[in-house]
Parts: structure tokens; C-alpha cells; sequence
């Protein structure tokens, strides 16, 4: 009778892991989504959009968080090991379900390689920007001290004589 219980148990641990998985590929997925709306607002420079797509993003990875540690522990109620690879739960399946189970794996993995990649795009955005107000901003500053006299009086300055002011990047 305990064996019968112990594997009725080792299944729904399964089951809600399937279920846990499931519930993170969904999440991978939106945050993919996210990361490629967010490009078109970081190029854009919608400031405000951006800051609300943040914090949505965060909510998600709040989730994802519980989601792993609810993954945890059901784990450890089927197995002592301290570490494990979700691979592992295929060997409780069933034959037809082990299919399932590793194609969603293998959709999980692929989204977060496809967020990952998604995400240093934007980095790399974001530093291009950062780049461009930098020296745009260091332009302006050469361009605004070499404008003004010592009492703080405009003064007309040349363009070709102030070479801070027309070098290009």
C-alpha cells in the first residue's frame, strides 16, 4: 500500500512540475516579448514606456522566482539529491509523456537563449546611446565655454576656429 501512495505522490510532484514549467516557458515567452517591444521604445526613447515595461518585467521575474522554488521543493519530495537537472524527471515518466515533457524543456531553454540574446541586443543599444549623449554632451559643454566671455556675456565664436565644436565622432 506505501509503494502505491509513494508513487501517487512522485506523480503529482511530477504533474505540478510539468505544470510549474509550463507556467515559466509562459513567462519566458512574454519577457521575449518584452525585450523586443522594449528596442523599438529604447530607440524611440520613450522614457515613460520603457519604465512601465521595467516594472512589469520585474513582476515577471518575481514569479519566475517562486516559480523555481516550487519547483525546488517539489524536486526534493522525489529525490534526496541536493542538485538535479529537469532532464532527471523524464526517468519517472511514462513513455508518451517523457516526449512532451523534454519537447517543453527543450521550448524553455530556446526562449531563454532567445531572451538572452534579445536583452544584450538592447544593452548594446543602450550603450550606443549612452555613448552619443556622452559626447554629445562633452560638445555642447567645450561649445558652451568657449561661447561666453569672462564677465558671462555672449560672444560670437567661429566654427572654424574651435575645433571642439565641429569634431565629429
Amino acid at each position: 500500500m506505501l509503494h502505491d501512495e509513494t508513487k501517487t505522490a512522485v506523480q503529482n510532484n511530477i504533474q505540478q512540475i510539468k505544470e510549474i514549467i509550463g507556467e515559466e516557458l509562459d513567462i519566458y515567452q512574454k519577457l521575449l516579448v518584452f525585450s523586443k517591444d522594449k528596442r523599438k521604445h529604447l530607440i524611440n526613447a520613450d522614457i515613460e514606456r520603457i519604465l512601465k515595461m521595467n516594472k512589469e518585467t520585474e513582476t515577471l521575474i518575481l514569479r519566475l522566482k517562486i516559480l523555481a522554488e516550487a519547483r525546488d521543493s517539489c524536486f526534493k519530495d522525489i529525490s534526496n539529491e541536493s542538485s538535479y537537472e529537469l532532464q532527471q524527471l523524464s526517468e519517472y515518466m511514462e513513455e508518451h509523456e517523457k516526449k512532451e515533457f523534454l519537447e517543453t524543456l527543450n521550448k524553455l531553454s530556446n526562449a531563454i537563449i532567445k531572451l538572452n540574446e534579445s536583452n544584450n541586443r538592447n544593452g548594446n543599444i543602450i550603450g550606443y546611446m549612452t555613448g552619443y549623449v556622452s559626447q554629445y554632451a562633452a560638445i555642447m559643454g567645450s561649445a558652451t565655454s568657449q561661447a561666453y566671455n569672462r564677465m558671462g556675456m555672449f560672444k560670437a565664436v567661429s566654427l572654424q576656429h574651435n575645433p571642439a565644436i565641429v569634431k565629429s565622432g
